[in-house]
């Protein structure tokens, strides 16, 4: 997704890799500049997203772009959920609006708001990349 998307973004373009905190994996490589094992209870609501170490060849198109990782936590991943269908979104879950999550953090928090160049001047592409299969039922 980072090379297709890469070419169509405006400068100062980013790309946020959003993982819960407890499951960290990208964010950890991605500030090593290499696959990190993250130890411990990778327990998360963002299922999808629990896992202890991010992929070598992703890693590598994420380095190649720039991209930053930015953690959540449980509360954040919620509360991404019912922003998403209180604004008449897609059903999602919590994998699946994990980058909602960390666009809510990032524009409340003045640092990472300058961190990520965001302002009132900014368009953002975010991805909602699963829906609730279990709210379809």
């Amino acid at each position: 997704m980072a090379d297709g998307l890469r070419s169509q973004l405006c400068a100062p373009a980013r790309i946020v890799v959003v993982e819960p905190g407890s499951a960290a994996c990208v964010t950890r490589a991605l500030e090593a500049g290499e696959p990190v094992t993250v130890d411990g209870d990778l327990h998360t609501s963002a299922e999808m997203l629990s896992c202890g170490l991010a992929s070598a060849p992703a890693l590598a198109v994420l380095l190649r772009h720039g991209a930053r990782g930015l953690s959540v936590d449980e509360s954040m991943l919620r509360d991404a959920i019912a922003a998403l269908r209180e604004a008449g979104g897609p059903d999602s879950t919590a994998s699946g609006a994990a980058g909602l999550a960390g666009l809510l953090r990032a524009s409340a928090d003045p640092t990472l708001r300058a961190a990520h160049a965001l302002d009132g001047d900014s368009r953002v592409l975010l991805v909602i990349s699963e829906g609730d299969a279990a709210l379809r039922d």
